[in-house]
């Protein structure tokens, strides 16, 4: 979902969720199907903070 973000320049995390949420291709290419949950906001600035803070991946 983060990709879908960068490429489409999607900064907040809340402004992404609910274009997954509303955007069917976007729910196909992240596999989440017309039921699936889309993950909390919260769960993008986790990752994007903790996680990928020690790799040099976002890192341009």
């Amino acid at each position: 979902m983060l990709l879908i973000g960068y490429c489409f320049g999607i900064r907040s995390g809340r402004r992404l969720r609910d274009e997954v949420h509303l955007n069917l291709a976007y729910r196909w290419f992240c596999r989440l199907g017309l039921a699936g949950a889309v993950p909390d906001h919260s769960t993008f600035s986790k990752n994007r903070h903790g996680r990928f803070r020690e790799s040099d991946l976002s890192r341009v």
